[in-house]
């Protein structure tokens, strides 16, 4: 567990920013203090709130591992079902998709970067997961469904290449001009990974919060970060 337990006297909610089977996430500040984001695996639905809890816990510990690295949240608390991360302004690509063609090199070394510590991200098909400061520089959050390892075997490289691949998606979507052949050759080259996630949780995951539910993810949406 990292920092003290949070306070909920003095919590002041700015702005929900998610809302789904895996509880909710906020954005606000302790009293006069800077604004941070919270994750509330307390507030998820009591069927899936063991795993949002698991979720929770899977994000603490990638962001612990990646502490001081800039362009990722740092992990301030997670304590009582509260998770709570530094906030980092910007706009996410689903906001302002990215054209200039010098942010996908910066964006790579960070990837780079994060999986160095032993982190893959996983959900960087998302675009609300990829944020741009408005220096250009790039910036991923929301590692709940991230995967820490030790020794980087078949496994982790598989789903790190799979963060690179998505990656150069949002890159052929955003300046396809600027893609080089090998770049292109990644993108078009599923691992099994791949598939397997898509069929275990990418398609159920968006039947059930979209079709049956009605929830929507809005994380770096309306606050234009």
């Amino acid at each position: 567990m990292a920092g003290e337990r949070p306070s909920e006297s003095d919590w002041e909610v700015i702005a929900v920013l998610k809302r789904d089977l895996f509880g909710r996430i906020e954005y606000g500040r302790h009293g006069d203090g800077a604004p941070i984001t919270r994750r509330l695996p307390r507030e998820a639905p009591w069927p899936t709130r063991p795993l949002a809890w698991f979720f929770a816990h899977r994000e603490a510990k990638a962001l612990r591992r990646l502490a001081g690295l800039e362009g990722v949240p740092a992990l301030i608390s997670w304590q009582g079902g509260v998770l709570e991360r530094s906030y980092l302004p910007g706009k996410t690509l689903m906001d302002q998709p990215v054209t200039d063609p010098a942010f996908y090199p910066k964006a790579l070394a960070l990837l780079h970067r994060i999986h160095r510590r032993g982190v893959a991200h996983n959900d960087l098909a998302k675009r609300g997961n990829w944020v741009v400061t408005e220096a250009g520089e790039p910036v991923i959050i929301d590692f709940q469904l991230s995967r820490c390892r030790n020794r980087r075997g078949f496994i982790f490289r598989t789903m790190a290449r799979e963060d690179l691949r998505h990656l150069l998606k949002h890159k052929r979507k955003n300046c396809p001009q600027h893609l080089t052949a090998k770049e292109r050759a990644v993108v078009e080259k599923k691992t099994p990974f791949a598939h397997i996630w898509m069929v275990i949780y990418q398609k159920p995951y968006r039947f059930i919060t979209r079709r049956l539910i009605g929830w929507a993810d809005q994380e770096g949406r309306g606050l234009r970060r």
